[in-house]
Parts: structure tokens; sequence; C-alpha cells
């Protein structure tokens, strides 16, 4: 008993994944956005975030271990998230380029010569182009709460992902065909979110779509609320100015709120 340590050598150690809980990505995304908020009302020097970032990451290399590890890689994180903005000086919505396959998606729509009305419907819900819904179009799905179907959203994705695991579910029953299977559902659902314009919110879903695609092909558990962190921590990373659009503001916040609160008041309000 004499010798038994009053402090184990474990209670010195708290690893980064015990500290953040079970949502570790979630406090990366945190830091690092509000150093993205930061740097929209401060500019410091480059050189200056540079080797406070460098100082930083070194500490919490030296300390990982340690409970003040945590406070550096915070501060690395804020650093990160304030040098961001002027590494990649991008436009907040919409791909960087000229998206072709978007140009080709709507081009082929308008090739069919549907009446106008169906026409600007179809450009919408399809293939994320409003450019021909009027006001006057967009009022009856305003006046009936169903003006979310005319934007390509996590919804459109999600049925992608489930139309093309349906009709390639008999690849599984080749040698090998699931890989096949799970590949050809990753690429079409990038192929449809880039025809649908890459706006935030498809982006997002494409993400978390392809993380769940690999959860099932790995067998692997599903961890919703860090692959929706992860999803904007890398979009922040593409482009930082995302943070400041109200899509991406509004898609990760709907989709946050049914991870965390509908879900659970879901499986509590159920009944036999």
């Amino acid at each position: 008993m004499g010798d038994t340590p009053l402090h184990p050598p474990h209670s010195q150690s708290r690893p980064l994944r015990k500290a953040a809980g079970p949502y570790p990505m979630a406090w990366v995304l945190l830091f690092t956005a509000a150093g993205v908020a930061v740097a929209r009302y401060a500019t410091l020097p480059a050189g200056f975030l540079a080797a406070a970032f460098a100082a930083a990451t070194l500490m919490a290399f030296i300390t990982y271990r340690r409970r003040i590890g945590n406070g550096y890689i915070a501060i690395a994180l804020l650093l990160l998230g304030m040098a961001l903005p002027a590494l990649r000086p991008q436009p907040a919505y919409g791909p960087a380029g000229t998206n072709r396959l978007h140009e080709a998606a709507s081009e082929r729509i308008r090739q069919l010569h549907l009446p106008p009305d169906a026409e600007a419907v179809a450009l919408a819900m399809a293939a994320g182009d409003q450019t021909e819904l009027t006001p006057e179009r967009r009022a009856p799905y305003a006046r009936t709460g169903t003006a979310h179907v005319l934007a390509v959203s996590g919804l459109h994705v999600g049925m992608v992902f489930l139309y093309v695991n349906l009709l390639l579910g008999a690849l599984a029953l080749l040698h090998r065909g699931h890989l096949l299977r799970n590949a050809a559902a990753i690429a079409v659902i990038w192929l449809f979110a880039a025809a649908a314009g890459l706006s935030p919110g498809t982006i997002r879903a494409a993400v978390m779509f392809t993380a769940l695609q690999l959860a099932l092909a790995t067998t692997s558990r599903y961890a919703g609320v860090n692959i929706l962190s992860a999803a904007a921590f890398g979009m922040l990373l593409w482009r930082p100015s995302y943070l400041f659009h109200v899509g991406f503001q509004l898609s990760f916040l709907s989709v946050a709120a049914i991870l965390l609160w509908g879900i659970p008041l879901y499986r509590r309000l159920r009944t036999p």
C-alpha cells in the first residue's frame, strides 16, 4: 500500500480523443472556424501567423499527452483558421472555374423543350439551375411550404445514393463485386453533385454519403457528428469564405440539429 503512487502514471496523460469527448472533429472545426471569423476583422502579417502556427504545432507535438497539449492544439487551429483566408482567397459560392458538367446538364434539360414553368422547375430540381425561377414561379411553393424542393440538397443526394445501391446491389454476388459497387456509388454521387452545381449543401451531402458508403463497405461505425464536422472543416480548408455563406450555415446547422437533437428525440418517442 505504501508503494502505491498517489497519482498513477495514466492520470498524467490525457489524449486528445478523450479530452475532446465523442466528437473530436467538432472541436477541430470550432477552433478553425473561430480563426476564420477572427481573420475577417483582424489582419495579421502572414509571416507572424506562419511562425506562431509552427511554434504552437511544435509545442502541441511535444506536450501531446499532457493536458497543456490540448491548449496548444487549439491555438494552432485558431492560427490555421486565421491564415486560411490569405492562403485561399476564393469566392464563397460555386466552383472556382467553369463547371462544364453543370452547364451540360442544364443544356440537356433545355433541349427537352418542356413548357416554360416545367423547364424552370426541372432545371432547379435536377441541375441546381435557378436562373429561370421567377418570383411568380416560386410563389406557389412558398405558400405550400415546399420551396426547399426547388434547391438541390441532401435529399436529392440521398436519393441518388439509395437508387445506385439498389440498382447495383447484384454486383455483390460477383467476386470483389462489392468493391465495384461502392466505387461506382461514390463516383455517381460526386458526378451528380458536380452536375447540380456544387452548392455548399450538395458538397456537404456528397461528403457525408461518401463516408456512409465507405462505412458500409468496411462495416465500420458511422459517426454522423464527426463526419459532418470533418466535411465542414474540409470545405473551410478548400474555401474559407464558405463560413459566411448562408447556404453553408443553414445546411450544416440543420443537419447538426437533426443529428444532435432530432434523432435522439425520435429514438425516445418510438413505441411498439
